[in-house]
């Protein structure tokens, strides 16, 4: 009866504890309880086992047996509570540690975005400026205007699209990767009006980017290679696919990958899970052959 009734609670709350990586290292110590119960048990067993009918010892036996047993239940429960609570405050706490890092992440999203948008309005007032000097045909200071002009234009402003978010992110990226030597092929058409989250797909496609940089630069540089295509597949459905070579190291559990620059889950690919699978949508990880591929669906919030 006893082990009927502590069936239902071992295999689905506590096994719960006993699979997460954070507390399942706490109940490796507390093998020794029943052990320690065991032996209690084997110590006050009388030698002569008539003495047990000896006045009230077997009374007295039943109830320290009985009692033993019960002080370690209610002492497992104990170690359960405290551990299942263990357990919320450190999902707490990575959420938060998440939520900053992509608080932190879109913030540089949008200065990114912001120093854009401030390189195109610099450009129209060049071209303002070269546009006067041509009329008044002051060739020398046209010239001369021309080579200082041509230094500061940024070299991360791509056309690729008609979104300039997303234009601005990606041309961050190639960026990087065209100084450090790493080929990325390109097929983008992300329309300017969107019903999908702009800053989501900026959030996706800068995690999907940063993690095959970061994977590319491990490898020779005759290896490395990026490829990403991103399309909508109707109006309210926006597809993005990210391809990279990678030295074949992946560390995966239930789906999750591991970060390659700490200890812990990855936080890119769980940041483009959640952010995927919230309205709908969803994202795959695959891997074979050094080959690693993200396809992520975003589906609009409406």
């Amino acid at each position: 009866m006893f082990v009927i009734l502590a069936w239902y609670p071992a295999t689905h709350g506590v096994s719960e504890l006993l699979d997460d990586e954070n507390i399942a290292q706490t109940w490796y110590v507390f093998w020794i309880l029943p052990i320690i119960f065991i032996l209690l048990n084997f110590f006050i067993i009388p030698w002569n086992p008539n003495i047990l009918h000896t006045g009230r010892i077997m009374q007295g036996y039943i109830v320290i047996s009985v009692s033993l047993l019960v002080l370690l239940l209610i002492f497992y429960a104990l170690l359960y509570f405290i551990a299942k609570s263990l357990n919320r405050n450190n999902k707490l706490a990575q959420e938060n540690q998440f939520l900053n890092m992509q608080r932190a992440q879109y913030d540089a999203l949008k200065g990114a975005i912001e120093e854009t948008r401030q390189a195109r309005h610099d450009m129209r007032h060049h071209f303002a400026v070269l546009n006067a000097l041509a009329e008044q045909k002051n060739w020398e200071e046209l010239e001369k205007y021309l080579s200082s002009a041509s230094q500061n234009i940024p070299d991360t402003e791509l056309v690729l699209c008609k979104n300039h978010a997303v234009n601005a992110i990606i041309g961050h990226y190639y960026s990087k990767c065209k100084g450090n030597g790493i080929p990325l092929k390109l097929k983008i058409d992300i329309p300017e009006n969107l019903t999908v989250s702009e800053s989501d797909i900026c959030l996706v496609i800068a995690n999907l980017l940063e993690n095959a940089f970061e994977a590319s630069i491990k490898l020779d540089r005759n290896k490395r290679r990026i490829s990403m295509y991103a399309h909508p597949h109707s109006d309210s459905i926006i597809l993005v696919s990210v391809e990279n070579a990678f030295n074949g190291d992946i560390t995966e559990k239930n789906g999750i990958f591991g970060s390659s620059k700490r200890n812990g889950d990855g936080i890119g690919t769980q940041s483009v899970c959640r952010i995927a699978e919230k309205d709908g949508g969803y994202c795959r990880f695959s891997h074979e052959n050094g080959i690693f591929k993200a396809d992520v669906m975003l589906h609009s919030q409406n």
